[in-house]
C-alpha cells in the first residue's frame, strides 16, 4: 500500500533549523513508503519555503508527539495554515519534477 501525507495532516508545516531536516527525513521514511531521496527533497523545500520551526512541527505530527505539537502551536498564527497546506500540495510535485520521477517504494 502506498502511503502519503495528506495536506490536512501536513498543514502545520513550519521551517526547519539545525537537525530538524534529518529528524524529518527519518520520520518520513518510517511513516511512509517514500524513499530517502523523496523525503530529503521535501525537507529541503520546506527548509527554504516555510516559516520558523516547520520541520519540527511536521515531524511532531508524524511521530504523534502531542506535547511538542501543543508547544509549537502556541506561536502558530492561523494565517500560516493555508500557506503550509498549499506547500504540501505542491512540494511533492516540485520534487517529482526535479528528480524526473517519484521514487516511491511499492
Amino acid at each position: 500500500m502506498f502511503k502519503i501525507f495528506s495536506p490536512l495532516m501536513l498543514a502545520g508545516l513550519l521551517t526547519a533549523c539545525g537537525g530538524a531536516e534529518s529528524n524529518f527525513v527519518s520520520a518520513c521514511e518510517d511513516s511512509s513508503d517514500m524513499t530517502t531521496e523523496n523525503c530529503e527533497c521535501l525537507a529541503g523545500h520546506a527548509s527554504k519555503e516555510m516559516p520558523d520551526h516547520g520541520l519540527e512541527f511536521i515531524t511532531a505530527m508524524i511521530e504523534e508527539d502531542e506535547d511538542q505539537l501543543r508547544k509549537l502551536r502556541e506561536d502558530l498564527p492561523a494565517s500560516e495554515y493555508l500557506k503550509m497546506g498549499m506547500f504540501m500540495m505542491t512540494a511533492p510535485v516540485k520534487c517529482a519534477i526535479s528528480m524526473e520521477t517519484w521514487n516511491a517504494d511499492e
